[in-house]
């Protein structure tokens, strides 16, 4: 890499030297002498470009399976859920307190459930359960059921 930095540093040198001595000219020569100077500090970084392997790149960018610890399972269901219940109420202009909801299977990895339960009560028992039901399934989080409890 050093030998790269000072022939980087020797063609800059030559390159402004080159530069004086084309002062008085016009500026057509000023700029061939600028993408010269530019094809050759970068030829090499090409060459290696050529080399680079995506796919290799891309299977180092996926990371190990998700570690948790056990206290940490519980904080993060419950975290899924409230997420769930607040796109809920956000979505269909519902009180977040109105509106429970339970997993069964979650999954910690793919931060989703096999499936989730919502429950409405109070205000929200009157709001479309199907159209709920369809946004909360399209969010592809797991498959969503919506139960109304009145009283």
């Amino acid at each position: 890499m050093s030998e790269y930095a000072f022939s980087v540093f020797a063609i800059c040198l030559v390159g402004g030297a080159l530069s004086l001595l084309c002062h008085g000219s016009g500026m057509g020569e000023r700029i061939v002498l600028g993408i010269v100077t530019l094809y050759i500090i970068i030829s090499p970084l090409a060459g290696g470009l050529s080399s680079f392997d995506i796919d290799r790149w891309m299977e180092s960018l996926k990371g190990e399976s998700v570690q948790v610890a056990p206290g940490y399972l519980g904080v993060v269901e419950e975290s899924f859920a409230d997420g769930v219940a607040l796109a809920v109420a956000e979505k269909f202009s519902l009180d977040r307190d109105d509106i429970r909801v339970s997993l069964r299977n979650f999954d910690i990895e793919n931060m989703s459930a096999e499936r989730i339960r919502l429950t409405l009560s109070g205000v929200a028992a009157l709001a479309d359960y199907k159209a709920v039901e369809r946004y909360v399934n399209s969010l592809d989080l797991g498959e969503c059921d919506v139960e109304i409890e009145i009283g």
